[in-house]
């Protein structure tokens, strides 16, 4: 390299494209380009009904235009509403907020049996009165994270429509290797999300709607179309590259819950502990929770000068920069 010539910038994490199986479907681009013309022909419309010269029937008849226009424009933006995941751009992830104020994708060893069926209440009164709960396996942070980066690569298909990607790419975009366990393993994650419920008053939700995975070449996957429900009270933008740099455990799920606080307030220990799910002592839980804050301060996740009792943690988020603030 050149004397005082910069290093490039590193290369931003992307996760690998979507491409829907079914050439036909309408994709968010193919909704708000036709937004954006129904928009135009709108403003045409009513300027040509500005003309003076204009027969009381033929303005009549554009006034009616306009309106059966404008109906149109709100229909397309209902189905850009109800249909899609919210829209965040490609360095995000995104989560509706009460998954990540849970022990839904809990915390815990590597080693530890998983648990073939749990039941958890994930809240006890959202927005339509009645409470949350997950019902299926025994779900962890890598599956948080897979299913974050469904959404990701999903956002913008029409929930329930299926699309294909490249296993190894996305395995390599999230954990940085693949060899021969790396298919498996992301199967075995995905297939757990498919066999999990999330249960409202009014409906329930699988966390994986379809999934295809042949030995070899690209996978098939799908979200339930109403999963979009979740996130209409809701939802939290995660940054990938933070999300996929800190080290998987208590650390990520600390991430996941911070940014779905407004402000950080003085916590207790024990509070922490029960909400990430983990089965480790509280003493064993009070040195991971000393080393994933140390690694939260370093990724600018939570301000220097927290402090760590044995009773509670004091802090504050980070200073954001202004293009992350605007998303």
């Amino acid at each position: 390299m050149a004397r005082n010539q910069l290093p490039p910038p590193p290369t931003p994490l992307l996760l690998p494209e979507t491409t829907p199986i079914n050439a036909a479907v309408e994709t968010r681009a193919h909704l708000l380009h036709r937004k954006q013309q129904r928009r135009l022909d709108r403003q045409e419309v009513a300027t040509d009904s500005r003309d003076k010269s204009l027969s009381p029937e033929a303005k009549s008849k554009l006034m009616n235009d306009v309106r059966h226009i404008c109906d149109e424009e709100a229909f397309i933006e209902s189905q850009l509403n109800t249909r899609f995941i919210p829209q965040h751009g490609p360095r995000q992830l995104i989560s509706p907020r009460v998954i990540l104020r849970t022990p839904l994708f809990r915390v815990a060893s590597r080693s530890a049996p998983r648990k073939p069926e749990i039941e958890l209440t994930l809240a006890d009164d959202e927005a339509d009165g009645g409470p949350v709960r997950y019902v299926g396996p025994e779900l962890r942070q890598t599956e948080g994270l897979v299913f974050m980066s469904l959404l990701q690569m999903l956002r913008d298909l029409p929930a329930g429509a299926a699309g294909t990607f490249q296993p190894k790419a996305l395995y390599v975009s999230l954990f940085g290797h693949y060899d021969g366990r790396s298919r498996p393993r992301l199967a075995s994650a995905i297939r757990r999300l498919l066999r999990g419920q999330i249960i409202t008053k009014h409906y329930t939700v699988q966390l994986c709607h379809r999934f295809d995975h042949p030995a070899r070449g690209p996978w098939t996957v799908a979200i339930d179309p109403d999963i979009v429900r979740l996130f209409a009270s809701s939802k939290v933008w995660l940054d990938i590259e933070t999300r996929v740099q800190l080290p998987e455990g208590l650390a990520t799920w600390l991430y996941g819950y911070i940014e779905s606080q407004s402000r950080l307030i003085p916590t207790r220990v024990a509070e922490l502990h029960r909400l990430c799910g983990t089965e480790a002592s509280l003493p064993a839980f009070l040195n991971s929770l000393r080393q994933a804050l140390a690694h939260l301060n370093a990724h600018d996740v939570i301000a220097p000068g927290y402090q760590l009792t044995n009773a509670s943690v004091r802090w504050c988020k980070a200073p954001r920069p202004l293009e992350q603030n605007l998303g």
